[in-house]
């Protein structure tokens, strides 16, 4: 607990006094997911962690040029289901998205991701998917984000999706 705490200051410390006016922006993000439809069978929440690079524009929009994500989940049964391979056990996602967002109001932000999601627990079950991802982000502190999105991977034999909650560090 204390290196997540000396770790969380560190990011928020460089966050503040580091690159405030530049507009190419680093992300580095951190969070929890929640899975959905095939996904919830008995798997409760999973983890995520990830970086990016945003292009900030004047009016505060940004556009995502490059996120990169790897999203991982409990263990849990499909009841042996053989043509769910790509949800099942310890089901992981790597994403590649690019998006745009925009401020609606102070601190409010809406906007969403499209890109390419690899899903499978191992290299012989991974299938690569469609993803499409619309957020809406919190701004607490300066260059602190809280990210509410809904990810929806399309393809395989089943859509993978599933909520995300997490903090954006950006600098």
């Amino acid at each position: 607990m204390t290196s997540f705490f000396v770790i969380t200051f560190s990011l928020f410390t460089i966050s503040l006094s580091y690159g405030q006016k530049r507009t190419i922006k680093f992300d580095i993000l951190t969070g929890l997911n929640k899975p959905l439809g095939s996904l919830d069978f008995a798997n409760n929440f999973g983890w995520r962690i990830g970086g990016g690079i945003r292009y900030r524009l004047k009016n505060k929009s940004s556009i995502n040029i490059l996120q990169l994500n790897y999203d991982a989940f409990t263990k849990r049964v499909v009841f042996d289901v053989p043509y769910q391979k790509e949800n099942d056990k310890l089901s992981k996602t790597l994403s590649i998205l690019t998006g745009y967002s925009c401020q609606i109001f102070n601190k409010v932000y809406i906007g969403g991701n499209a890109g390419v999601g690899f899903v499978g627990h191992n290299k012989n079950d991974r299938v690569t998917k469609f993803g499409i991802n619309p957020l809406i982000s919190y701004e607490p502190f300066r260059e602190v984000f809280v990210d509410f999105s809904y990810l929806n991977f399309l393809g395989g034999f089943r859509s993978t999706n599933y909520l995300n909650f997490n903090l954006r560090y950006s600098f």
